[in-house]
């Protein structure tokens, strides 16, 4: 039973491992257009580098939300990305971008540090 518990636990840290891998390759994009398809998202984005995927989810009523995720095959390409769409619209909106492995604190008067 032991090494039932030590494998499960090796095998959540190789997960955890891969999640935050793949956060270091996204981009969060907020403030889209409900125009904005993720076949959008994708074309415009790949400029930046090769892409993994492009998603924009769903709303409890099937409808699209107002943001989205792209998630490129190497990290390198996401700061690129940022300053590269830096200013970017899309059906006239201003695009929010910024990398998903960087999360505003919530409840910080804006003095965060380290």
């Amino acid at each position: 039973m032991d090494n039932f518990l030590q494998y499960s636990a090796e095998q959540q840290e190789e997960y955890d491992d891969d999640e935050d891998e793949e956060q270091m390759r996204t981009l969060f994009c907020h403030n889209l257009d409900e125009r904005v398809t993720e076949e959008i998202l994708y074309e415009v984005f790949l400029q930046a580098g090769p892409i993994e995927s492009a998603r924009i989810p769903l709303d409890n009523t099937g409808r699209q939300r107002n943001f989205g995720f792209v998630t490129y095959q190497h990290r390198s390409a996401v700061p690129y990305a940022v300053k590269l769409y830096q200013g970017l619209e899309l059906f006239h909106k201003k695009v929010s971008i910024r990398s998903q492995s960087v999360r505003p604190r919530h409840g910080s008067s804006g003095n965060a540090t380290k």
